[in-house]
């Protein structure tokens, strides 16, 4: 086993921030385990979607905002853990986010978080399935090339096909490429 895949939510519930899922949170970071999350085939928002392609994007955002405003990160600091879909609506919420939890109190009866809102971002993992490179470009400007793994959606030939054809529209340097490629995800997954 190299990584736990886990839905992001259960029947609309956020199953991973309830007291009862926390051991499995604590056996993953002891043994190492990364936490790959994704949509499955639940309906986060009732009989109301979202509309095509966004439902993972929103829930992507909740899940990342939940890890950090919870305090999840701060009671496991070595979980690793995948958000896909390039974090979905996560990063380019992201000020939004740090606004409401540093300056509105919005952090779940916290006070000050105990790290900056970049440490945060940058304790999770992003695939590169943006799908536009102007997406990918914000996202490495956000959280660095050393937390963007090669990501794929089964059922889209085109990740399969060609899964570099996104990183190859740039001129990134090779030790980046590299990174994106094969790299981080080699690091993350311990091979």
């Amino acid at each position: 086993m190299r990584a736990v895949n886990l839905g992001d939510t259960i029947g609309g519930r956020d199953y991973v921030f309830e007291p009862e899922f926390a051991p499995v949170l604590a056996r993953c970071e002891e043994l190492g385990y990364p936490l790959v999350f994704h949509n499955m085939n639940t309906d986060p928002f009732g009989k109301r979607p979202a509309g095509p392609g966004l439902d993972a994007a929103f829930t992507h955002a909740i899940l990342g905002a939940k890890f950090i405003g919870s305090g999840t990160l701060d009671k496991y600091p070595k979980l690793e853990i995948v958000l896909p879909h390039a974090g979905g609506a996560f990063p380019y919420c992201a000020g939004r986010v740090e606004h409401f939890m540093y300056h509105m109190g919005a952090n779940a009866g916290r006070t000050t978080p105990p790290h900056t809102f970049k440490e945060y971002l940058r304790r999770f993992h992003y695939d590169y399935l943006t799908y536009r490179p102007e997406g990918l470009r914000f996202l490495i400007d956000l959280v660095g090339a050393d937390r963007i793994v090669v990501g794929t959606d089964s059922f889209n030939a085109k990740d399969i096909e060609y899964p570099s054809a996104v990183v190859e529209q740039f001129n990134f340097q090779a030790v980046d490429r590299d990174r994106i490629l094969k790299g981080n995800a080699m690091r993350l997954l311990h091979l």
